[in-house]
């Protein structure tokens, strides 16, 4: 299988897992060797001012955070539209990058202007081993859709999941609104 990097996974209705219910996950890469992404479309319950960090590239900010996925959830991700060009990131879609060099992150978000969202921080990643997204993809767990920045950075994430099903057309329509535990009805 090539590469499906830069992709949009969109969680199917009946994904049971609660990491990944009802996600939607930027793969940021995909090899022989496994897979790469962060869910952008779910928020923490906390800011980066309450991570108790001296790390000069949060100082002082007070983004939302978000759950990247569940591995490693003790690490920080940095997606971002700065600058391109920032050394050691990974450039994914559409002036998109993942990480990159924190002193020179740090000197951007200084300089960022006030406006549209530009940087986003995420606990943690999803990840896969080799095999294991293919398996998933072949299970019927996901549907691949292509990698839009706007979707990435998308004003309502909380609804994303919905709008980019709802978008597939009439077989979505009712499934996305129905509770993810029958028992709610």
């Amino acid at each position: 299988m090539s590469s499906l990097a830069p992709s949009l996974l969109v969680a199917m209705p009946d994904l049971a897992d609660p990491n990944f219910r009802r996600t939607v996950v930027l793969l940021c890469a995909h090899g022989p060797e496994g897979s790469f992404g962060v869910v952008v479309n779910r928020r923490a319950p906390m800011t980066v001012a309450d991570l108790s960090s001296d790390h000069a590239l949060l100082e002082g900010r007070k983004d939302p955070l978000w759950v990247g996925g569940p591995v490693q959830t003790d690490t920080l991700q940095v997606l971002h539209r700065l600058a391109p060009g920032v050394p050691g990131s990974l450039a994914v879609v559409g002036g998109v990058h993942l990480g990159g060099d924190p002193a020179v992150l740090r000197a951007l978000l200084d300089e960022e202007s006030p406006g549209g969202e530009t940087v986003r921080f995420f606990l943690g990643y999803s990840g896969w081993g080799e095999g294991q997204l293919e398996e998933e993809l072949e299970a019927g767990a996901w549907i691949v859709r292509p990698a839009d920045a706007a979707l990435v950075f998308d004003p309502e994430p909380g609804t994303l999941w919905r709008r980019l099903l709802r978008g597939l057309g009439a077989s979505f329509a009712g499934v996305v609104d129905e509770p993810p535990d029958p028992s709610w009805n």
